[in-house]
């Protein structure tokens, strides 16, 4: 399945800058392409004016308006891009991130990388997953 991602443009947006760097590089060995980095909401919606990745890999922290004000800002901003929520696990969050249009979920406790880059591929092929601690859905 790699070769069917290879070329996926990813921005990252995690709050930890050791997170980012790491984990892009991480997502590079595994064929996708990071076109950004960005640690904070402001910096998710300037890059977003200029590039249309195909996925956006968002962690929630970053929200400052609330995170369902900040998923249809995402969505309404670049309508085509499928975004990844990152976070600690809250099912109802979860659920009205899901009815807004977020395409995945994974909870900050995975920590297992071939789970996560699986996921990450099922997603850019028009998935829909959540990943939590017990399981993946």
């Amino acid at each position: 399945m790699k070769n069917l991602v290879t070329g996926t443009k990813i921005i990252l947006a995690k709050e930890n800058e050791l997170y980012r760097k790491y984990f892009s590089k991480f997502l590079e060995s595994n064929g996708f392409e990071i076109i950004a980095l960005a640690g904070s909401d402001e910096e998710v919606f300037e890059l977003l004016k200029t590039n249309t990745p195909d996925i956006l890999i968002y962690d929630l922290c970053l929200t400052s308006g609330g995170f369902e004000k900040t998923i249809r800002k995402i969505l309404a901003t670049s309508p085509s891009t499928k975004l990844i929520l990152t976070g600690e696990f809250y099912s109802v969050l979860i659920e009205n991130a899901m009815i807004l249009g977020a395409n995945g979920f994974f909870d900050e406790d995975v920590t297992d990388l071939d789970l996560i880059i699986d996921s990450i591929k099922r997603i850019s092929l028009g998935e829909v997953v959540v990943l939590t601690r017990e399981k993946v859905a």
